[in-house]
């Protein structure tokens, strides 16, 4: 029975007299080694080449070790077809007992747990995306290659790459896009960078690229402009939403290089160079100059400061009323985002929009907007003779958002606000070339009974034809038209405008009035509505309210 056993085991059995003769190789030996069990010795084992030592050893303490006392080790042996298998033995020192006098070996196969093994620690250490290495590889070899250049002197550089505009591009085309384009990014950088550099993906649009034995620092920085100028342009994904679609890239780079100094500062120095490309407009290389971590440092606490604002009531809306051409009545006002800070007084949305941008806050920041808005509208409806219609700015990421009229219904319900007292404005500069998806979104908030109102109309490159198909309330003239009212040019653009918009049944509204000439010659020339500090400078809703009840 016990030979039975050991025949039919898939587990592998030999037996060695005291000299490392092999007196028995059981089937499964013979299966896994072929011939080559027949040749077996214990101080070899058929091992690895780099594995010998180690079976040497093993043979070794077992004749060391006392009757019936044993040792384990695992180790890769070569198989009958030359590849490579993973063993976990165990050898016994039966030498002195009766009826054995052999040293027996049990080994059992454990070549699929190692594989696993490995393939774990490979994905631990590597991006499931992209097949880059991950942050965590990189965290340890960045470590590794300081140690190396504070022995040989030489430089490690970094180059922390940011992806322009990629959540724009994630949420007009997809996450699929987004990725197929990740993966063509991660591919081209690789292609773009000497072969002893490695190129890591942080997650999301973030990469990095660790450069090694840098003779001067200049040439850290050659190699990032080379990168950006590779890297940037073109790409076709296949997996737009609507199908194929081509993307404009740019990249921000942030880069830096030193001789001594740990990780953290390394990393700190490259993320205030990136900054400051981005600051400066993107699609550019910067290099760390040590004046930019003060910018840091700053931009660091306005983020904390930022977020604990959200919570802390901070965050105030003003109206800037909208008057009616014809009488100067007030018909409706702007709702103004402003931050009462608690120690730099209230602040405009430029002095802090940016910055809620770069920190992924602009969804908390837009929903806080729309609520509060949404909610002053419904107060108003209550204590007003007159219905006071509030316009309420859209951020570009809301209008790639399905969801969005679903949304307004329920604030406006929860708010108890009428939805014709609510009319968004969605900028010229946010309309994309994507006039379908946009056009059905708008039809859908109009539905509900919103008024959609186009801002900022000839600053940007809105063709006319967009008036015609997309489901509009408003238009409301940039200002720099108002300031050039005097201009022969501008005046016959306004002209011309205000001409057109009640044949395709939009009503018109001049922003920047700033003198009584600007407001009666709008009227003039036949605008409907008026905005600007001539007639109201933006107020309190409380103030607002006095203004128009008393």
């Amino acid at each position: 029975m016990f030979r039975s056993l050991v025949e039919h085991s898939p587990d592998l059995m030999c037996v060695f007299d005291a000299e490392g003769r092999l007196r028995y190789a059981c089937p499964g030996a013979t299966r896994l080694l072929g011939s080559l069990a027949e040749e077996a010795e214990p101080t070899r084992l058929r091992a690895h080449p780099d594995d010998e030592p180690k079976a040497v050893q093993l043979w070794r303490q077992v004749l060391r070790a006392g009757p019936g006392e044993g040792t384990c080790e695992q180790l890769r042996v070569l198989t009958a077809g030359a590849e490579v298998s993973w063993l976990q033995v165990q050898a016994y020192n039966h030498l002195n007992t009766a009826g054995v006098g052999a040293v027996l070996f049990y080994a059992h196969d454990v070549s699929e747990e190692e594989r696993v093994r490995q393939q774990l620690a490979t994905d631990a250490m590597h991006d499931a995306l992209t097949g880059l290495p991950n942050r965590r590889w990189f965290t340890e070899a960045l470590d590794h290659a300081l140690g190396r250049t504070a022995r040989s002197g030489r430089a490690v550089g970094l180059l922390l790459i940011d992806v322009d505009h990629f959540k724009d591009l994630n949420d007009a085309h997809g996450h699929p896009a987004g990725d197929e384009l990740l993966i063509a990014l991660a591919q081209r950088m690789s292609r773009c960078v000497r072969p002893a550099d490695t190129v890591c993906r942080l997650g999301g649009d973030e990469f990095v690229v660790l450069v090694e034995d840098l003779h001067h620092d200049a040439d850290v920085i050659a190699l990032a402009q080379r990168l950006s100028a590779g890297v940037s342009g073109l790409y076709h994904l296949a997996n737009g939403m609507d199908g194929e679609v081509e993307a404009a890239v740019t990249l921000s780079v942030g880069v830096a290089a030193v001789t001594s100094g740990g990780a953290d500062a390394l990393l700190a120095a490259a993320d205030s160079a990136l900054y400051e490309a981005k600051r400066r407009g993107r699609n550019r290389v910067e290099a760390y100059d040590p004046a930019l971590r003060r910018h840091v440092l700053h931009r660091l606490s306005m983020e904390r400061q930022l977020r604990q604002a959200l919570s802390a009531d901070e965050l105030v809306l003003h109206f800037q009323p909208i008057f009616r051409a014809r009488d100067e009545v007030i018909t409706g006002a702007e709702a103004l985002l402003r931050w009462q800070h608690p120690e730099r007084g209230l602040l405009p949305p430029a002095a802090f929009l940016p910055l809620a941008q770069d920190a992924g806050l602009m969804p908390e920041v837009c929903d806080w907007v729309l609520h509060h808005a949404t909610a002053q509208a419904g107060a108003w409806a209550q204590v007003l003779p007159e219905p006071l219609r509030v316009f309420i700015n859209l951020d570009r990421h809301q209008l790639t958002d399905a969801h969005l009229p679903v949304l307004l219904a329920a604030i406006a319900a929860e708010e108890h606000a009428d939805a014709d007292s609510i009319t968004l404005e969605l900028s010229e500069r946010l309309l994309s070339e994507d006039l379908l998806q946009v056009r059905g979104l708008l039809r859908r908030i109009r539905d509900l009974g919103m008024g959609i109102a186009l801002d900022d109309f000839g600053a940007g490159n809105t063709a006319l034809t967009w008036l015609q198909q997309l489901p509009l309330d408003l238009l409301k003239l940039d200002r720099r038209f108002t300031l050039d009212l005097d201009q022969p040019a501008s005046r016959s653009i306004v002209r011309a405008v205000l001409n057109l918009a009640p044949e395709l049944g939009i009503d018109t509204l001049a922003e920047g009035v700033e003198t009584a000439q600007q407001s009666s010659a709008l009227t003039w020339l036949g605008c409907d509505y008026l905005q600007g500090f001539h007639l109201a400078r933006p107020q309190t809703a409380d103030q607002l309210t006095t203004l128009l009840t008393t």
